[in-house]
């Protein structure tokens, strides 16, 4: 039975919990998780991934056991704090997989340090730019990801205080494609984590930075993330030129 160790990193601006398991000489992963989840999410398959690789799954600002700083959501300050993490730990380079808002992390962490990143894995997430605002709206079921929108407002964390179980249990329930696929105390787990003070808020503050327009400074989401589009099309167009 493979261990994973829980342990604590006091980072510039934040404390991230993060667990991790494998040799400490093999190649390393990050795992980034989605939200309403905690690193727990990634449990179940640690165990095999721990086989082959040095794997670290954290606790992403402000959710699960990290801390809660009011600011710093947007998805360029959450992978800084990934880099903040593989810094204090010695590890220069690694791979790279996230899941849902973790996915935005990563994607924003490897378009910003591409040469520390080996290999890069995106899990069910339409990035900010590519498409998702056209997404954050109605579906066909009559929900598609309009809780989007929901979590931008601060009537979100309003309306789900003391609540969370409910809301939370519903969510997996009716937007998950396997409503059975997520274990009973795994929810639970989650649930405890979003009942913490200041964890509702903090879990909405990616929504609120996607629903950010650009205020003239380029900091709104979708527009980073275009332009990291538009600077790996100059790459590959100047390393087809190059080749030539």
């Amino acid at each position: 039975m493979t261990a994973i160790r829980t342990r604590r990193a006091k980072l510039s601006q934040v404390k991230l919990n993060y667990a991790e398991a494998g040799a400490l000489d093999a190649p390393v992963l990050f795992l980034l998780h989605g939200w309403p989840q905690t690193w727990c999410e990634w449990s179940m398959v640690i165990p095999a991934l721990a086989e082959h690789y040095r794997v670290i799954a954290p606790d992403l600002r402000g959710l699960g056991d990290s801390s809660r700083p009011d600011t710093g959501y947007d998805t360029l300050r959450v992978a800084t704090d990934i880099v903040e993490l593989a810094d204090h730990l010695g590890i220069e380079r690694f791979r790279l997989a996230g899941h849902d808002i973790g996915a935005m992390a990563a994607y924003a962490l490897a378009a910003h340090w591409r040469g520390r990143v080996e290999k890069l894995a995106i899990l069910d997430i339409v990035l900010p730019g590519f498409t998702l605002d056209q997404m954050v709206r109605l579906g066909p079921d009559g929900w598609g990801i309009s809780h989007f929108v929901f979590h931008a407002s601060p009537l979100a964390e309003v309306l789900t205080q003391g609540r969370e179980e409910v809301y939370l249990s519903w969510f997996f329930r009716n937007m998950a494609y396997r409503a059975d696929a997520i274990p009973p105390d795994h929810v639970a787990a989650y649930v405890r984590a979003n009942q913490q003070p200041g964890a509702m808020r903090a879990g909405a503050g990616n929504r609120r930075q996607c629903q950010r327009r650009d205020d003239g400074g380029g900091r709104d989401e979708a527009g980073c993330h275009r332009r990291h589009r538009r600077g790996r099309a100059r790459e590959r167009a100047l390393d087809s030129r190059g080749a030539a």
